[in-house]
């Protein structure tokens, strides 16, 4: 059972994710009819998706007549961004960031590509200049074995980082690509989340997305 925070963030990404169109999703991600169905879905306990259900309605931010739907995408996703789960991020420098994920994963570490070179992939907005990826905790020291031991990989540079958060984000991630292509990327709803986290151009192309996967979302203000 994961812990509040992180049961918090799955319980959002399941919502967000529910009513997304024009992006790439897990089949998992549907639409839910009860408090009770989501906490099945997500493994998260039926107090905390009533606690968090009643917090996003009480803002008015959801449909709760007939299913449960996001009805203000874009104050859920900046809500989420101030209650977000911590990371605990890894820093490296090495060759090629992109190379670098997926040699991981082709060496047996599971990954989860997220903010820009995930954008690149759903939207084409932002220059992909730092690559970020999910891995599961137990797979940390690996990751980093791997990447210093094999791929020359430098600590503490700046255009690689390895995440560590609710390893939910790899139980959700979309597969884009066969075989050698193959990339897993996270889900969308914390694709954005992360972009929105990382600010300037990022949250400018995290609002892009939010309107491309919620046409009738309300424009940003900004």
């Amino acid at each position: 059972m994961p812990r509040p925070s992180t049961g918090r963030d799955r319980i959002l990404r399941y919502l967000l994710g529910s009513t997304a169109l024009n992006v790439p999703l897990p089949r998992a991600y549907g639409r839910v009819q009860s408090a009770h169905e989501l906490a099945k879905r997500t493994g998260v306990t039926r107090s905390w998706v009533y606690t968090t259900i009643e917090e996003l309605s009480s803002h008015g931010w959801l449909r709760t007549v007939d299913s449960i739907e996001p009805f203000n995408p874009r104050a859920i996703f900046a809500w989420w961004k101030e209650n977000r789960t911590d990371l605990k991020a890894h820093s490296f420098h090495v060759a090629d960031p992109k190379l670098a994920l997926a040699e991981l994963q082709r060496r047996g570490v599971e990954t989860a590509v997220t903010t820009y070179y995930a954008e690149n992939v759903m939207q084409g907005h932002l220059f992909p200049r730092r690559g970020d990826g999910y891995v599961r905790a137990a797979d940390l020291q690996k990751a980093r074995t791997i990447l210093v031991e094999e791929l020359d990989a430098q600590l503490g540079g700046t255009n690689l980082r390895i995440l560590v958060g609710d390893d939910g984000v790899l139980d959700e991630d979309v597969h884009i690509g066969e075989g050698k292509a193959r990339v897993d990327y996270a889900p969308f709803p914390q694709v954005v989340l992360d972009l929105l986290t990382e600010g300037g151009s990022a949250a400018e192309a995290a609002d892009m997305l939010i309107q491309k996967a919620y046409p009738y979302a309300k424009p940003s203000l900004r």
